[in-house]
């Protein structure tokens, strides 16, 4: 059955003015504008998401040079029928964030103000962490709070700790007081790996701060069926990717308040060595690929988990990308919320696997030759690679989800996508 969608999109703009004089005026300017045409691209959890939305001048008719700063409040969502409106709420809001650069368009046939930007992540990646070292005695809720009040623009946000991740101290799983940042860390890196220290990771959500265990960064799982609601697929694997790659497994224990860790290989990969004109040795080893994981497993369960998870990626390393213009998954998922560490089904096959579905094998290989003229020995081999993959994950890790919402076009995303092994997600 074809399911008909009404998408529509609204933008909430809150615009600080330009005094024009010492910058300390504080002037605002809010209008919800019906756009154009809005993309925002939902990112990997260490950098930001993006943004960009272009409105007709006349909805915001100001120079770019009068504006100081555009927040930028975006909503999409199916309003049911053709007269139906939308306007902005949290429910339905997709992207958050500042914008990096107004353009004025001006040409015969439009006059458009076009917003490019990044959501509140890009507070923390626009700030060289400055303030020596942190103090991570204190729970955990304490030094997020200190670090959101180090950020200019981030002290207002608001912050959920998920699991009792707030109570954390991380000095009992450091070692020590104080924690001291790398020269010219960025504050969000500096932030990402003091959580990721408790096997935590950091998620901005609209002007939220989540800190959470890996397992919970994605609650939305969604399905795609090639044939059904996916208009174009590709799946591509990496024979070579694994091999160059180190495997640490980051497990939290919620009940003990601990973090086991445990790589595969033990020894760092050795990608190459150079001797210099000197006679000075240097060493590149492969990097490291973060899992995490939460539960009551013992050390040695965490490193058979590693070890598990590095041949699983050697043997199924997957990597795709489909696009739809569905609004919602066949089970019912809400599509323009789909964001990294969302979980995804993907499930593609030939025509032919239709045709031998649920025949045993013999029978299934005559079919094949009877119906599609297959020569025997190929219909043998698909038939035994079709019982093969039944076995094989479908279930995949978003990347990066693009979205894209125009008044001509509708909705449109496209999904990159990664397998999923292990039980836990790299992010």
């Amino acid at each position: 059955m074809t399911v008909a969608y009404y998408p529509r999109a609204s933008v909430v703009l809150t615009v600080l003015l330009e005094d024009w004089a010492d910058g300390s005026g504080s002037d605002t300017l809010t209008v919800e504008v019906v756009p154009r045409e809005l993309e925002w691209v939902r990112n990997h959890a260490r950098e930001a998401d993006t943004f960009r939305v272009g409105v007709d001048w006349r909805d915001l008719p100001i120079d770019p040079r009068s504006a100081r700063s555009i927040l930028v409040t975006a909503a999409v969502a199916d309003v049911g029928s053709a007269a139906g409106t939308l306007t902005y709420d949290r429910s339905n809001a997709v992207i958050m964030g500042y914008v990096d650069q107004p353009k004025l368009k001006l040409d015969e046939g439009s006059e458009v103000l076009d917003l490019a930007g990044r959501d509140y992540t890009a507070l923390f990646l626009d700030r060289r962490w400055s303030d020596g070292a942190i103090d991570i005695s204190v729970p955990l809720s304490q030094v997020v709070d200190a670090i959101l009040q180090a950020t200019p623009g981030a002290e207002e946000m608001r912050t959920e700790f998920v699991g009792g991740a707030g109570s954390v101290v991380l000095k009992s799983i450091i070692g020590r007081r104080l924690f001291v940042p790398q020269t010219n860390d960025d504050t969000w890196t500096v932030l990402v790996d003091l959580v990721g220290r408790a096997g935590l990771v950091a998620v901005v959500e609209l002007d939220t701060l989540r800190i959470v265990p890996a397992g919970e960064v994605g609650d939305q799982r969604v399905s795609f069926a090639w044939g059904r609601d996916v208009s174009r697929l590709t799946v591509s694997r990496d024979y070579q990717e694994m091999r160059t790659t180190q495997v640490e497994v980051r497990c939290w224990n919620p009940l003990a308040r601990k973090v086991r860790t445990a790589k595969y290989p033990e020894q760092s990969i050795v990608l190459r060595k150079r001797i210099s004109t000197k006679g000075k040795v240097s060493t590149d080893t492969a990097p490291v690929t973060p899992f995490y994981v939460e539960g009551t497993y013992s050390q040695a369960q965490i490193s058979e988990l590693a070890e598990r998870i590095y041949r699983n990626a050697a043997r199924q390393q997957l990597e795709g990308e489909l696009e739809t213009r569905e609004m919602a998954s066949f089970e019912g998922g809400v599509l323009p919320q789909l964001a990294n560490g969302h979980r995804i089904v993907v499930e593609w096959a030939q025509d032919l696997v239709a045709v031998i579905h649920g025949m045993p094998e013999g029978q299934a290989v005559d079919r094949l030759v009877a119906v599609a003229g297959l020569p025997r020995h190929v219909a043998e081999v698909l038939v035994s690679q079709y019982r093969q993959a039944a076995d094989l994950a479908v279930e995949f890790y978003v990347r990066t989800a693009r979205h894209r919402w125009t008044r001509d076009d509708g909705y449109q995303l496209t999904v990159e996508f990664i397998n999923l092994v292990g039980g836990g997600g790299a992010l």
